[in-house]
């Protein structure tokens, strides 16, 4: 890590991808400005937006029927504790999963942005996850 040959090929090579990464979005942004592109994306919107609907209506019968309310006993409190890991552990890559998903299925998202969406959900994932159990 100390090696400054390791972190000039990198500063050099940050350059090359950057700039490949400025044409996926360059020819990401022409393929959703044709006619096509733009009815595509109201579909996916509104696929975002019956998602959305559906996860708040299914978030407010969860909590409405109360899975587990005071936990008084220790194992009530083992399976209140297994929820909530469950919880923070599947929400962000499941929604991550249907966005990159329906995303894919109107033929929105370039195979190559994909693979990054994946790439830092599982990032974001793994960082906030060990941030919080230190």
């Amino acid at each position: 890590m100390l090696s400054p040959s390791l972190w000039l090929e990198s500063a050099q090579a940050l350059g090359t991808e950057a700039a490949e990464f400025g044409q996926v979005l360059r020819s990401w942004g022409d393929m959703l400005r044709d006619r096509e592109g733009l009815r595509r994306v109201g579909w996916a919107a509104l696929t975002f937006l019956a998602l959305g609907i559906a996860v708040v209506l299914l978030w407010r019968w969860w909590r409405r029927r109360g899975v587990v309310p005071g936990a008084p006993t220790r194992f009530g409190k083992a399976v209140a504790a297994i929820g909530v890991m469950l919880r923070i552990a599947l929400a962000v890559p499941l929604a991550t999963l249907a966005a990159v998903k329906v995303l894919e299925n109107f033929q929105l998202l370039p195979e190559r942005l994909s693979e990054i969406a994946y790439g830092l959900a599982i990032a974001w994932r793994s960082r906030h996850a060990a941030g919080r159990w230190r």
